[in-house]
């Protein structure tokens, strides 16, 4: 709000903030089979730049002689670009999925241990939040993402997801070895993702306060 206020010279007080949310009876946990030697990290999206894919593939690397694997699902610009990077890294702990129905990506969260958000440090990765973050909410998950003041206004570090340093590998890597070794938080953080989304970002909720907020408009 406040960039298009400044960009377009329109008073704040004419923008109404409306969460993303997702589809509650689509995303929702479940006990998904997982497996059982290895903590599966999770990430989906278009490879483009404001999602910073290759820290993903970099942080994979640096993680690749821990009992660790990666769950990378999408496609886009930088697929190529950032699959050389793993080949030329021989990163080899990755499962790479070209393409899931949307139907079928809560299953995909389900098995994950640890999800992940965006990590570009983009113009564009600093404003906004990611539609993926709701999913990951809503299926009970615990989150590593990109810090960012969007971001600090949905999720809250230590409590509902852990934030790193943007176009970081190695912070990266070194978040999921602390979720990996602490269990009890990453439960904390998975309980209270959940309940935050059931409180606040459910498709219900969203539509009370849109509908709360036209009517004060």
């Amino acid at each position: 709000i406040d960039y298009f206020s400044k960009t377009f010279f329109i008073k704040n007080s004419r923008f109404i903030r409306v969460y993303v949310g997702t589809d509650s009876r689509i995303f929702y946990p479940n006990l998904a089979e997982k497996t059982p030697d290895k903590l599966l990290v999770h990430f989906h999206g278009n490879f483009v730049p404001l999602q910073g894919a290759e820290y993903i593939i970099r942080a994979a690397g640096i993680l690749k002689d821990h009992n660790i694997q990666f769950q990378v699902i999408g496609g886009g610009q930088d697929h190529e670009r950032v699959k050389n990077i793993a080949t030329e890294l021989g990163v080899k702990n990755i499962n790479w999925i070209d393409h899931v129905a949307y139907e079928e990506l809560p299953d995909y969260i389900n098995k994950a241990d640890i999800c992940l958000g965006g990590f570009g440090d983009t113009r564009k990765a600093k404003m906004v939040s990611m539609n993926k973050l709701f999913e990951y909410m809503a299926c009970g998950k615990a989150i590593i993402s990109g810090d960012s003041l969007p971001l600090r206004e949905i999720l809250t570090d230590g409590e509902t997801a852990i934030f790193c340093a943007r176009a970081n590998a190695q912070d990266l890597a070194d978040k999921i070895i602390m979720l990996k070794n602490d269990r009890s938080l990453r439960a904390k953080i998975s309980v209270n993702a959940r309940k935050l989304f059931e409180d606040k970002y459910t498709p219900q909720i969203i539509v009370k306060q849109l509908l709360k907020d036209l009517s004060n408009a």
